[in-house]
């Protein structure tokens, strides 16, 4: 599962540290609570103690660390956290943790205080997105000196005052990680019962804001639509066929706005989860878009009759919808302070950035359509032969992927 945390590797000195990150670990969530003016921090231990165990001794492999404890386990060493030591010096070992990320507001760097810290294994994590469920995991202690790699480490932080935009950045030393590794983050901003919600790849070295002012938080979702309708290959796809296929202004504004209508009933819809909830529901759908690609596409090759109709880019809109649904529940949680401003500028940024696509399509055909009409079948052949290609090979995956669930 994409969302499990990855293993930590320095590349450098992968194999004194590789032993030490698991490969089921969590991600890193973070959670502000703006009612307490308080935030909490969930982190696998070996991130936050990497470049201690970087520092390993390369004969024995024993790491000498503050609040690590090596252990001898069949001739090799192992590390535990030193729990005595951390309950000897908590403010210490607080402070470690909470001096791994700069907090900063309108006014400048922020000087929170820890208030709280807990020790869990990763087979016993307790619920962690709720400000009442961050708050009760932190105040159990939980494990007895756990390892540092199924080690997860809470800290809890009391903000002086928690300004409108609050911005999170990392600053451990930043890790050099294999191509296949990645380092998933959810930070989740709470406030009045609803959460705004913020997934980010990466190490945290670039700082994100958890902000509370509207027309920003509104423009992040019209950015978040415009990127996942450009970033789809399936819906970039559909909406060059159908612009390719349309024998005029009139046929593709008709298109167009069929296309229009049907996802974005089917965009709510699907985010509310009033979709099928089987396992096969996504495959099916996303075997479903690519069939439509393929037949956009044969209708600009074949070049024959009105074009796409309004009745059938609708129909075939309904399918593109559950798949902007699907990428729309990981941006946006149904708790999300002013929901339905949401919904409608996620769905404006994917208008947006369809017709961005069709503008491009457009400038570059119509002129040959216009001068150079052999010139202008000519590239339509191309770029729909190329995508009934490319739509017919994902087609295909996808239909395997259903019957391997079948």
């Amino acid at each position: 599962m994409r969302r499990l945390f990855l293993a930590l590797v320095l590349v450098c000195l992968a194999q004194a540290a590789t032993a030490h990150f698991s490969q089921n670990g969590q991600a890193r969530i973070i959670v502000l609570d703006r009612e307490s003016d308080t935030l909490f921090l969930r982190i696998p231990a070996p991130l936050v103690f990497a470049e201690e165990l970087s520092r390993r001794d390369g004969a024995s492999g024993r790491v000498e660390a503050e609040f690590i404890e090596p252990v001898m386990v069949d001739g090799r060493w192992g590390h535990q956290l030193d729990l005595p030591a951390i309950a000897a010096r908590p403010d210490a070992f607080m402070a470690k943790v909470a001096n791994g990320y700069r907090l900063s507001g309108e006014g400048g760097r922020l000087s929170p205080e820890p208030v709280g810290w807990a020790i869990h294994r990763l087979n016993e994590l307790q619920p962690f997105i709720t400000p009442d469920e961050a708050r009760a995991s932190v105040s159990g202690q939980g494990a007895d000196a756990p390892w540092v790699s199924e080690a997860v480490i809470e800290i809890a932080l009391r903000l002086p005052q928690t300004p409108a935009r609050l911005s999170v950045q990392s600053v451990l030393p930043e890790i050099v990680l294999p191509p296949t590794v990645f380092i998933d983050n959810h930070l989740l901003d709470w406030q009045g019962g609803g959460v705004q919600r913020y997934d980010v790849l990466g190490q945290l070295t670039e700082a994100v804001t958890m902000e509370r002012d509207l027309p920003a938080a509104l423009g992040r979702m019209i950015g978040e639509g415009v990127r996942h309708i450009i970033e789809g290959l399936d819906h970039v796809l559909f909406v060059v066929c159908l612009t390719l296929a349309a024998t005029g202004l009139r046929p593709l504004l008709l298109a167009i706005t069929g296309f229009t209508l049907g996802h974005s009933v089917t965009l709510i819809a699907g985010f509310f989860g009033l979709t099928p909830g089987g396992a096969w529901f996504p495959p099916v759908v996303e075997a479903a878009i690519a069939a439509s690609i393929v037949w956009a596409g044969l209708l600009a090759v074949l070049g024959r009759g009105r074009g796409p109709g309004l009745a059938m880019t609708s129909a075939l809109g309904l399918l593109h919808g559950f798949g902007f649904a699907f990428v729309l529940n990981d941006v946006l949680g149904r708790q999300a302070p002013d929901l339905v401003l949401s919904l409608v500028t996620f769905n404006i940024g994917v208008e947006i950035g369809q017709l961005m696509i069709v503008g491009v399509v457009l400038a570059l055909l119509w002129p040959l359509r216009r001068d150079r009409p052999r010139w202008a079948r000519a590239a339509t052949l191309v770029v729909a032969g190329g995508a009934v290609l490319i739509a017919g090979a994902l087609l295909i995956e996808r239909i395997d992927l259903i019957a391997e669930m079948v």
